[in-house]
């Protein structure tokens, strides 16, 4: 499940490392909440390799779009990503052995930041370091414990991806 707005540049290399996965996914659901028609024609691209849900949505914030995204798809399992967010080759492939080894509902993705302006790198050492993090974007999880956790705030810009995965936890669910 992947959120994209104005991203298409950034989605084109996402969308082939989708492709190179040592396991491809069953589907990949897009939610597009551009101000232009350019993922939309990029996904025709990618529609070969993969079976891809699209979905254009007038305005939606990350959580809201992911929200949407999961209704739609038909997997039991969910991987989330983002469309600046790519995955290396063997993400699925780990995960579902993860996911097998601890008998988890979900796995939480990490990602480590890249800098590549000083003005990045400068915000990089302020924030997040060059250690990765748990994110949204690399999670895999059950569609089920998704929708029993509520989902995602769907109003709100950003901090919706920390309270979820905070919620999660809180909540009992077997994340790795």
């Amino acid at each position: 499940m992947i959120p994209a707005r104005n991203d298409g540049e950034f989605l084109k290399i996402v969308l082939t490392a989708i492709s190179d996965q040592t396991v491809i996914p069953n589907e990949v659901v897009i939610v597009d909440s551009s101000i232009d028609d350019d993922i939309q024609k990029l996904v025709i691209d990618y529609e070969d390799l993969f079976p891809i849900v699209y979905h254009r949505e007038k305005k939606a914030f990350p959580g809201k779009a992911r929200n949407i995204g999961v209704s739609m798809a038909n997997s039991h399992w969910i991987a989330f990503l983002d469309s600046k967010t790519v995955p290396k080759e063997d993400w699925l492939e780990r995960y579902l052995h993860l996911i097998k080894a601890y008998h988890a509902d979900a796995i939480f993705g990490v990602t480590w930041f890249e800098a590549k302006s000083s003005f990045q790198k400068t915000l990089r050492a302020a924030t997040y370091g060059k250690i990765g993090h748990h994110t949204v974007p690399g999670t895999l999880i059950k569609k089920k414990v998704f929708i029993d956790s509520g989902g995602f705030m769907e109003h709100v810009r950003m901090g919706e991806d920390i309270e979820w995965r905070e919620r999660l936890v809180k909540d009992g669910f077997n994340i790795h």
